[in-house]
């Protein structure tokens, strides 16, 4: 049996990038897409060569009249309350959005339904963004309402071009991570008495986030990397499996060759100066407080030659 120390197993998996995360589901097709790296290809492709004309559009929801339990600051032990019975009485809404990759912008507009002629107004909406005439690209995902004979027929005579996402492929969606924030910041946490109220604070977030513009070298990251590399050991968004390493039997024996001696002393410990452990502080006097296997058993043989002193 191994014993270690709270602080020596902390410092081990500092050092080989051990977390405490929660655990994530993935899911995978039993139908893959036929056409999936030629669509993420594409979509890669635009977002390199085009972004200024680039555009995307998507809509999440139901969005209901409900408590909704989320985090936020508060006094300390008078934390927010939100009821947990309430009676669905004003129906649902739908949030459409259109983001301009290259200027940065993201429009929205409240919907009673989805449906085919909210997508044709969000393409009539993105073709006046840019009225000269050229192409401009509009990524969409696999919905329905996305794929009509008139969408496609509009498209065509407007020379907009639909980029549609492969399956389980949202990560390629360019609009997906700021659809995140805005439920975080208008959503979650709330309890709004009718959907006027809640539409407001949904059209609220993005004007103010609009309004603050960011970096050109942020956006040009953004508009990188589009694909996750394949290549890349433990990539979240890889298309195969990530391969976690694990730690070896000689790591989880010899962690204080890796880590250096550790004991307890109250404050910060001093580093070493060439910065491969923890130095030894000056040894204490006095009852052992820490006593968790290595640590204290070091700990008992410095308290044992030096007695404590006498008032």
């Amino acid at each position: 049996m191994i014993r270690i120390g709270r602080e020596a197993l902390r410092g081990l998996l500092a050092r080989r990038g051990g977390t405490f995360q929660r655990t994530k589901t993935w899911k995978e097709s039993t139908d893959p897409d036929p056409d999936r790296e030629a669509k993420l290809d594409r979509i890669e492709h635009v977002l390199d060569r085009f972004p200024d004309r680039v555009f995307t559009f998507d809509e999440f929801g139901p969005v209901g009249i409900r408590p909704t339990a989320g985090s936020g600051w508060a006094e300390r032990k008078h934390s927010d309350r939100v009821p947990a019975t309430y009676h669905r009485t004003h129906g649902v809404r739908y949030f459409h959005g259109c983001y301009s990759v290259g200027d940065d912008m993201l429009w929205r507009v409240n919907r009673r339904k989805q449906g085919a002629a909210n997508t044709l107004a969000a393409l009539k909406s993105i073709r006046a963004a840019r009225p000269d005439g050229a192409p401009v690209y509009v990524v969409l995902d696999n919905l329905s309402a996305h794929k009509g004979t008139d969408i496609h027929r509009r498209a065509t005579k407007h020379k907009v071009e639909l980029c549609f996402t492969p399956t389980y492929a949202s990560w390629a969606h360019p609009i997906e991570v700021h659809f995140g924030p805005l439920r975080q910041f208008t959503i979650a946490n709330s309890n709004y008495p009718n959907h006027p109220v809640q539409t407001r604070a949904l059209h609220a977030c993005p004007r103010r986030r609009n309004a603050n513009a960011r970096h050109r070298d942020i956006l040009a990251r953004r508009t990188q990397g589009t694909r996750p590399d394949p290549n890349r050991e433990g990539h979240p968004l890889g298309r195969t499996r990530p391969q976690h390493r694990s730690l070896t039997n000689r790591e989880l024996t010899q962690p204080q060759r890796i880590i250096g001696p550790l004991v307890a002393k109250r404050g910060r410990p001093k580093r070493c100066e060439d910065d491969l452990g923890w130095a030894d502080p000056e040894p204490r006097t006095g009852p052992v407080q820490e006593k968790d296997g290595a640590r204290g058993e070091r700990l008992r043989r410095r308290t044992a030659r030096s007695p404590p002193r006498r008032r």
